[in-house]
């Protein structure tokens, strides 16, 4: 806040990662916010992602369709890969320099590229929107029994959200999304191994 962007003044202090942490801006450095900051008094929710350290400060789409794709699905897999929004950040000069059927293809290639991800594709408003959801919410505690996993939280968010639930069977390590119905207080879910 009242720093040009690329003045190398100090970077917002917001989570998840940059909370109680001094540092400076940097353009080839990657950002990750999920988390409000608190700018004049008044209360933001930041959520942005920008992964400049992979072919310059970012995507640079072109009709050169091979790396264009390659380095996109490099950015959307280290979102996926760090459990983040995955979006690819780039500015509207590069729109006009494609034409509509290297567009298509470029999109067409990156969505086969990341199937096995098995991503969901919403608005980044609805994104955002989930991502403060998750950050007004705390697991309390996770109790296992012999055929179910207990799960409790508490705060208070305004949409259902789901966390990952890892579990190991014979040595083999497994996951998946566990939904946490909306909350005000405290809630438990019990959900089978």
């Amino acid at each position: 806040p009242d720093d040009l962007y690329n003045s190398g003044g100090p970077w917002i202090n917001c989570g998840p990662y940059r909370i109680g942490r001094n540092g400076s801006a940097n353009q080839i450095r990657p950002v990750y916010y999920g988390g409000p900051v608190v700018l004049n008094g008044i209360e933001f929710y930041d959520c942005v992602i920008e992964i400049r350290d992979d072919g310059g400060y970012e995507w640079f789409p072109d009709n050169n369709i091979s790396p264009t794709v390659a380095r996109g699905v490099r950015h959307l897999r280290r979102s996926f890969n760090s459990m983040v929004m995955a979006s690819l950040f780039t500015h509207e000069q590069y729109f006009d320099g494609i034409n509509e059927s290297d567009w298509r293809t470029i999109f067409q290639q990156l969505t086969a590229a990341i199937t096995d991800y098995n991503p969901e594709y919403t608005s980044t408003d609805y994104t955002v929107k989930y991502i403060r959801a998750k950050t007004k919410i705390r697991i309390t505690s996770v109790v296992e029994t012999n055929a179910n996993v207990e799960i409790s939280y508490s705060g208070s968010n305004d949409m259902d959200t789901k966390c990952m639930l890892y579990t190991e069977e014979g040595g083999q390590i497994t996951s998946r999304f566990v939904g946490l119905p909306q909350v005000n207080g405290s809630h438990i879910i019990s959900v089978t191994k």
